[in-house]
């Protein structure tokens, strides 16, 4: 996936979405007012770190959107409002953080590290490659749907936030999950892995009849402590007495079979591309098709999960 910024068709879009990532992060933020070129810098507060003291510090962001013309960020750029170290000062913070949709120049690059090193400034880029890493964070990758709404959801995945922090709701391919986090933090559930499961469901759901058998994802616990996700997947069992399957449907054979492809790591169905630890529970439900009450993803399936 990429990220077309071409679409925020103003600075300040691509400033209020820094913004917007970094609340949605937890970073208190605000506005250091307009500069002599128009733009808005963004102040961000990182919270200190008890074992170094708990001292927070204070980052001065400077945004810049090229993506347009695709140049990559100069040192000029970043020194049209003045000296960075000047503007550190000014500001009264403690670091500066490049925030762009392109790259920063080599040249550029230079420049900042040296002002790393003597001035002592820490200094931080976000490129478009980390702007895309960003976006594994199901929380970005809600907030990244509202700003490039044509460009994100392209690997077929769309992720809503919900009440919860920690709970958000996964669509694509023609199925509904439900996400839950042990702990809210900006550690990202790998949607790869999300999209892998769902495509190893619609290829398992081919070997079945589907007046018959339905194979639904319900949730996911992803443990963000420990790196670990378990995946609720259901088998719906038609056992209405109208359109009777002409075998009977053997439930615990077909629990057997997906729980051993799904949890199968030498298959290409189930590859991972996160290394992290999965674990699939199967369970079956008998309904009626038929009756008028049924919905394959009826909001009573998720109950508990």
């Amino acid at each position: 996936m990429e990220l077309d910024f071409a679409g925020l068709k103003s600075g300040t879009k691509f400033e209020q979405l820094i913004r917007d990532i970094l609340i949605t992060l937890g970073y208190p933020i605000r506005w250091s007012g307009v500069g002599p070129d128009d733009g808005k810098d963004l102040i961000a507060s990182e919270p200190g770190r008890e074992i170094f003291g708990g001292k927070p510090r204070q980052w001065l962001i400077s945004c810049k959107n090229f993506a347009d013309s695709k140049k990559s960020v100069s040192y000029s750029d970043l020194t049209e409002s003045g000296d960075i170290a000047a503007l550190v000062d000014t500001h009264r913070v403690d670091g500066f953080l490049i925030a762009c949709t392109t790259q920063v120049s080599a040249s550029c690059t230079r420049h900042l590290e040296a002002l790393e090193t003597n001035k002592r400034i820490p200094i931080t880029v976000w490129d478009s490659a980390t702007l895309l890493r960003l976006a594994a964070n199901p929380r970005i990758y809600a907030l990244l749907q509202e700003y490039l709404p044509t460009t994100v959801g392209l690997n077929g995945l769309r992720v809503y936030r919900t009440t919860a922090p920690n709970e958000f709701v996964i669509t694509g391919f023609g199925f509904y999950l439900h996400v839950h986090e042990r702990h809210e933090g900006d550690l990202s559930f790998q949607l790869d892995s999300v999209k892998d499961y769902l495509l190893r469901l619609d290829t398992l759901q081919k070997y079945y009849d589907t007046d018959h058998v339905l194979i639904r994802p319900r949730s996911v616990f992803y443990d963000n402590k420990h790196g670990t996700a378990s995946y609720t997947t259901e088998v719906l069992i038609h056992t209405g007495t109208w359109n009777p399957p002409s075998v009977p449907v053997d439930a615990t054979e077909i629990v057997r079979s997906i729980t051993s492809e799904l949890d199968n790591p030498t298959s290409t169905a189930s590859k991972y591309y996160d290394g992290q630890a999965s674990h699939h529970e199967v369970r079956t439900r008998d309904v009626d098709f038929h009756r008028d009450s049924f919905h394959k993803d009826h909001y009573q399936y998720y109950r508990g999960n």
